[in-house]
């Protein structure tokens, strides 16, 4: 695997192999790679992005063949390309009067990013993918006022089929101050996994968030967390797949739409709704097999911070579907371990510090111990 390095100081006159030959644009990074092969899947190439050393750097899509994309693997079918934000500050991209953010064919993934717009926002999705087909994965990204108001802020792809291989998905993203056609929404047939997700003070067209899954391959939908928004349409829908351990609170739903919303099969599982408004005075569609839906004060730690976690008081801690409950089972890339029932929301994960294991010898002398256990193997 080829690493190409972008810092605010390089040049696209560079090779980019090296900290010290660094590019200047991420797309001139893009073009800069070589051979890839559609077959050999993800990770064939990285791009690290940089802030400066002491502060938070933008970028622009300025380079010249890629002026309309920040990012672009679909230029050139740059397959398996992931584009992170290598820090140590932040690193903005500026999506103002492009025409998105970033534009990704198969096998790509993006990490890390702050997606904005200093003036005019993107005429297009913010970030889409190449194909309804294509497999794509979204991490730890921001997305803040970015996008224009006729369009989708993410709009995905996704296989119709799980892999043991390359599993599609957005995780840990928060989407905020967006005034567009939806948060988050996917193709048909989609079985991608959409997990700790939170979007707030928000207005969409229609859904915040809305899922299209696959009929005999059940998507992931969880733990999603929305407030403070408006929506034309149902605040989270999916199709097919589960919404599990979610939340909606202090949220306004345009006509008889409502604030959760399954299609084909589909279940709301272990959810909370709270202080949200609607004509219809309907939560959840008529008919759904909802199970266990909360309708208290989620109580966040400090809302008007935008600090969406919950007080150990919370009705919503511990609440949730765990491994046994869920498609897939309970997990998350990072590998951690975390409660189970888990907490709902978008910061619902509560890692659970694994104890070292310690070998010791002992030679001679006595040891008393007064209470506890302990193994020997």
């Amino acid at each position: 695997m080829a690493i190409y390095y972008v810092t605010p100081t390089g040049s696209d006159s560079n090779d980019g192999t090296a900290p010290g030959r660094s590019m200047r644009t991420i797309n001139g990074a893009i073009q800069a790679i070589g051979s890839v092969n559609y077959g050999n899947g993800y990770d064939q190439n990285e791009i690290r992005v940089y802030s400066s050393a002491s502060a938070a750097a933008t970028y622009f899509g300025n380079h010249a063949q890629y002026n309309s994309n920040i990012i672009n693997t679909a230029q050139g079918q740059k397959y398996g390309t992931t584009v992170v934000a290598a820090g140590p500050h932040d690193v903005v991209l500026d999506c103002a009067r492009k025409t998105r953010g970033a534009h990704l064919t198969f096998y790509s993934t993006i990490r890390g990013f702050n997606f904005t717009a200093s003036v005019t926002p993107t005429t297009d999705s913010t970030v889409e993918t190449e194909y309804s087909s294509t497999q794509y994965r979204i991490e730890d990204c921001t997305f803040d006022n970015c996008t224009d108001t006729d369009s989708v802020c993410v709009a995905t792809g996704g296989d119709n089929s799980r892999s043991s291989r390359y599993d599609s998905w957005v995780k840990r993203c928060t989407f905020k101050n967006l005034d567009c056609t939806a948060a988050l929404w996917g193709p048909t047939n989609d079985v991608s996994v959409w997990e700790s997700i939170l979007v707030f003070d928000s207005t969409f067209d229609f859904n915040a968030v809305q899922y299209s899954g696959n009929s005999s391959n059940y998507g992931i939908i969880r733990h999603i967390t929305v407030d403070n928004c408006t929506t034309g349409r149902t605040v989270v829908l999916s199709n097919y797949s589960d919404i599990v351990n979610s939340i909606v609170s202090n949220c306004a739903v345009v006509s008889s739409y409502r604030f959760y919303d399954v299609d084909n099969e589909g279940t709301i599982k272990n959810c909370l709704a709270y202080n949200n408004t609607t004509s219809s005075g309907s939560f959840f569609f008529d008919g759904d097999p909802t199970s266990n839906i909360i309708t208290a004060d989620p109580t966040y730690t400090d809302r008007s911070a935008k600090d969406f976690s919950l007080l150990t008081t919370s009705p919503a801690k511990h609440v949730g579907s765990g491994s046994n409950d869920v498609v897939g089972g309970l997990y998350d890339i990072l590998s951690a371990s975390y409660e189970s029932p888990p907490s709902l929301g978008a910061y619902s994960f509560e890692i659970v510090p694994v104890p070292p294991s310690e070998v010791f010898t002992i030679r001679g002398g006595e040891f008393t111990i007064k209470g506890g256990s302990f193994n020997m193997q």
